[in-house]
């Protein structure tokens, strides 16, 4: 890199010379371009940040039972004014808790429901008691070493052993 500044610096930096180095590096052509621009001119990107689901979209994920594109419709309405959607009006602590919230999109909220509540909060709403069992069926264990943690079964083996002294056991 620093012998293709020189050549930039002296004018004579062609295309082949990035090729070459692209090709040796293994990299795109595009990437040494990037590589050879100034640092200031380099833009870094912003991680997103992420919509964080406020109490009224809790309360309306339990009032449309789990159905965020209903949810979405009703939000919609109330930002935009109506109050109505599919011919019902929104219920009032809904339009009150949106008032002033900004518009997101249904993926938005999608994205949202899904990163902050568990799959067993998300079956609760949709099915009930026995969603949320099916959907939380086993234990999450805390993240250990490999090998720290052994699980064995609790069922004697069909085997007998005999030691080298003593009467024949089974493990």
């Amino acid at each position: 890199m620093r012998r293709l500044e020189e050549l930039r610096a002296d004018g004579v930096l062609s295309a082949g010379h990035v090729r070459t180095v692209a090709r040796s590096a293994g990299v795109s052509e595009r990437t040494v371009w990037r590589w050879l621009s100034p640092p200031a001119a380099r833009t870094t990107r912003q991680p997103r940040t992420g919509y964080v689901l406020s109490e009224t979209d809790r309360e309306a994920f339990a009032f449309y039972r789990g159905n965020t594109a209903a949810l979405h419709r009703a939000r919609q309405a109330v930002l935009s004014g109506d109050g109505t959607t599919a011919g019902a009006s929104v219920p009032v602590f809904l339009a009150e808790g949106w008032t002033g919230a900004r518009p997101v999109t249904l993926r938005t909220l999608q994205r949202a429901f899904a990163a902050e509540l568990t799959p067993a909060e998300r079956a609760a709403w949709r099915t009930g008691e026995s969603g949320r069992r099916a959907a939380a069926v086993y234990l999450r264990r805390p993240e250990a070493p490999r090998g720290r943690c052994w699980e064995m079964d609790h069922k004697q083996l069909p085997l007998l052993v005999l030691p080298p002294k003593g009467a024949a056991l089974a493990p």
